[in-house]
């Protein structure tokens, strides 16, 4: 497999464009009190929600398809691996992500793009 990316339901690998995004939002409980004072606690273990949004620039007819074939299939519930690029030169990260939404754009000469949000979540190990 390449290095970025996952795997679809038929086994072939594709590749995200170069323009993947992260956001992270923390999960927290908050108690506010007079005078402006609160007080902030972590929700559960894994606390920190992440969202990678990923694009498909320009994608062939057949591989546009099979893009929303596996999502259409996978959509919010079953999780797969995603490979992404780490946080230090030439490592990657590997995680469990769930695809929450996705959008198809009908571009041009049978070319399509999708684009898509990932969920990181914590469920069954990634890689053993």
């Amino acid at each position: 497999m390449s290095l970025i990316g996952f795997v679809t339901h038929k086994g072939n690998e594709f590749t995200p464009d170069k323009n993947i995004s992260r956001s992270s939002t923390p999960k927290i409980y908050m108690a506010n009190f007079g005078d402006g004072y609160e007080q902030r606690a972590r929700k559960g273990l894994n606390s920190l929600t992440e969202v990678f949004a990923v694009s498909f620039e320009n994608r062939t007819l057949t591989e546009a398809d099979e893009l929303a074939e596996f999502f259409d299939i996978v959509l919010g519930v079953t999780a797969f691996n995603f490979t992404l690029p780490g946080d230090a030169l030439d490592t990657y990260d590997t995680c469990r992500v769930v695809c929450d939404n996705y959008a198809r754009t009908f571009t041009y000469n049978n070319y399509n793009t999708i684009t898509a949000n990932f969920r990181k979540i914590y469920d069954v190990a990634v890689g053993g």
